[in-house]
């Protein structure tokens, strides 16, 4: 008897680890790791970027990108918010990031990493200066979810213009395999 409960939950485990694998995650629309779509309304950034209009937008982004691998497959999916203008404090996008990363840990449970720290060495240790930390990269804003072989980072970033949120959803085996690539290529023209 014991045996056979020990081989049901050994199979029941099993079972949900394989389905876990296969999960997809499919933001605005667009599923990370299958071909893209490319009925979808694009602007070609580079060879590899494209910036895509997503079925499924939502209100914290105006920007969207996708980055694909040498067989069309979406390896990363990247969306910007507007710029918050006018606000050395950032305080808009701080808001903002924080409600994206509520809804985010509603979704996928709790982040991996948080990071929320200005670097050793800073000068901007005022907070009227938080938004020229992030402009120098003296300050770190971000948090980090791992779905299975998949990374989902939010970042709050800062340029002239003002401070803003970008969230990006990696597959990291074709991430990998786009830098593996790259590296070759590289190497080959040495």
């Amino acid at each position: 008897m014991l045996k056979k409960i020990l081989l049901s939950l050994f199979l029941l485990c099993n079972l949900l680890i394989a389905e876990e694998v296969n999960i997809k995650l499919s933001p605005f629309g667009i599923t990370l790791g299958d071909k893209f779509d490319k009925n979808i309304q694009i602007i070609k950034l580079s060879d590899d970027t494209f910036e895509v209009n997503p079925s499924k937008p939502i209100s914290y982004f105006a920007t969207y990108m996708v980055l694909l691998n040498k067989d069309e497959l979406v390896s990363k999916i990247i969306a910007i918010s507007d710029t918050f203008k006018n606000d050395d404090y950032c305080t808009s996008s701080k808001s903002s990031y924080s409600k994206l990363e509520d809804t985010l840990t509603e979704k996928y449970g709790k982040a991996k990493h948080n990071f929320d720290f200005l670097h050793s060495g800073s000068i901007w240790k005022e907070s009227k200066y938080y938004k020229m930390s992030l402009i120098n990269n003296e300050r770190t804003h971000s948090t980090y979810w791992i779905i299975n072989k998949n990374t989902i980072v939010i970042e709050e970033k800062a340029d002239s213009n003002g401070c803003y949120i970008k969230l990006s959803y990696e597959n990291n085996d074709l991430i990998d395999a786009i830098i593996k690539d790259k590296d070759k290529k590289d190497s080959n023209s040495l």
